[in-house]
């Protein structure tokens, strides 16, 4: 998967925009604006890099826990065995649009 980060000037904010959504490109000869604005966010084991960051809890049985490092393979860093099933506690950054 690749990403493309950047600047967004109608969110006013940083943004990851996934390559393969992005339909055309258009070459301008306006110099680059915005430079000090350019943050790297660290996404977190969903991969997303909004804000605020939120503290969740997840309570996932052994096949739960199974699909979601299938699909979101950070999140093992953060899966704890307790009582028979397995808490996630990541930092969490919400995305909604």
């Amino acid at each position: 998967m690749i990403d493309v980060r950047a600047y967004d000037v109608e969110k006013g904010d940083s943004r990851v925009f996934k390559v393969m959504r992005i339909h055309s490109v258009e070459a301008t000869e306006t110099p680059w604006a915005f430079e000090d604005k350019h943050k790297v966010k660290k996404p977190d084991v969903f991969r997303m890099t909004g804000s605020p960051v939120e503290k969740v809890v997840l309570q996932l049985n052994t096949h739960a826990k199974s699909l979601l490092v299938e699909e979101y393979p950070l999140a093992e860093r953060d899966l704890k065995r307790e009582d028979g099933t397995w808490l996630l506690r990541p930092t969490f950054r919400p995305t909604f649009f």
